[in-house]
């Protein structure tokens, strides 16, 4: 969950706050998510007393948003492209994905994670062909 005062506009950063193993973090915030969350504040978030961040669009209008209405606001938006399974997890995963194909090391994509281990990330992460191109041993005889 993640209140009004946790964007930090001036630094570019975002706190992150009791997150599945209860620890608050600080992330970068790209340029194109904090325009997203301007724009969100100025003309979206409905009208509130409540400084979370993050609101309820249907009944209860203006209520703080729970992990489950993110859960089925994903899945609908995957039912729209077509996609019938996955949801913010599917998100998570082909973000570190991407990222580490785009060449983010499996330590910087942990620490965007929030991982301890680099084994959690290996799971998300799938094989970047390219990097492992750059070290894997030439074929004996030639190209397959």
């Amino acid at each position: 969950m993640a209140f009004l005062d946790d964007v930090h506009w001036r630094d570019g950063t975002i706190d992150i706050r009791h997150n599945k193993q209860r620890r608050d973090r600080s992330l970068p915030l790209v340029v194109s998510a904090g325009k997203a969350i301007a724009a969100y504040l100025s003309s979206g978030r409905p009208e509130s007393t409540s400084r979370r961040l993050f609101l309820c669009h249907r009944i209860p209008v203006g209520g703080p948003i729970n992990a489950g209405r993110v859960r089925s606001a994903v899945r609908r938006a995957l039912a729209r492209i077509g996609r019938t399974r996955g949801g913010p997890h599917l998100l998570r995963h082909t973000f570190a994905t991407v990222i580490h194909n785009q060449g983010a090391s499996l330590k910087e994509v942990a620490d965007i994670l929030g991982h301890q281990s680099p084994d959690t990330t290996a799971i998300y992460a799938r094989v970047n062909v390219k990097q492992l191109a750059k070290v894997a041993m030439p074929w004996p005889g030639g190209a397959l």
